[in-house]
């Protein structure tokens, strides 16, 4: 099953949306590293355009770019509309396991976060947006959803005191005051405090819950971390509640 939409090429507005049955036939197989590279204009191997010509590789090779372009641009464009409601940048630690012959671990390597991790981030956000939408126009009273409560004040409070620390000030009232805070606090001499901070805003959030849409409210149909108003489906697909 899958969601296509047609969207404006200068405002990247929604002008059609389409669901349906598909069949996907994946041109490329490219893993984060490699469009990476493709979008930083580096030397890159791509596996499919093996065998073709040099004018022909260019020519799929420059295509295969634009096209990574443009899906950042979008993306791009969704972050900010995410921004904007209150969005919040939240901090995780991710390791990759470096294995040797005997299939022991040797080290554990934190992962870099890259702008394409984001852009597949935004695309997922913005698919499972529609069609938990989708599915709780159909059933407006029998929907089960997904939705992140706002963290409760006391959680906060490692967070708030080791800003201050630092000397900055974390306003936790809402989540937009929390996102704009964590923004603001920035040491130029230490990158890592700023990471530091929103791991422990993430420790902070509660716990996801399940319920069905005939028993809330749709003032309650959101989820805390990632937009004012949002809710999700229960294999954790987002929908923004217009």
């Amino acid at each position: 099953m899958s969601v296509m939409w047609e969207l404006d090429a200068q405002t990247l507005a929604v002008d059609k949306v389409w669901y349906g049955r598909t069949l996907i036939r994946s041109s490329y197989q490219l893993h984060y590293e490699l469009a990476q590279a493709l979008l930083d204009g580096e030397p890159a191997e791509v596996p499919e355009l093996d065998g073709l010509g040099s004018e022909e590789r260019d020519a799929e090779l420059a295509r295969l770019t634009r096209s990574l372009e443009t899906l950042t641009r979008v993306a791009r464009h969704l972050r900010a509309q995410r921004d904007r409601g209150g969005a919040l940048e939240l901090e995780g630690v991710e390791v990759r396991a470096q294995l040797d012959e005997e299939r022991n671990i040797t080290a554990l390597v934190p992962r870099q976060p890259l702008e394409v991790h984001e852009t597949v981030a935004e695309c997922m956000i913005y698919a499972n947006h529609w069609v938990a939408r989708k599915i709780q126009e159909a059933f407006p009273h029998q929907a089960l959803l997904r939705r992140h409560p706002p963290p409760r004040q006391e959680f906060f409070s490692q967070l708030v005191d080791s800003a201050a620390a630092w000397g900055f000030a974390i306003d936790t009232g809402t989540n937009k005051a929390l996102a704009d805070s964590l923004d603001q606090a920035v040491d130029p001499q230490d990158p890592l405090v700023n990471r530091l901070l929103r791991i422990m805003a993430t420790t902070a959030m509660s716990q996801a819950v399940y319920f069905s849409t005939g028993l809330q409210s749709q003032d309650q149909f959101y989820h805390y971390g990632t937009l004012d108003n949002i809710f999700t489906i229960s294999s954790a697909f987002y929908c923004i509640n217009n």
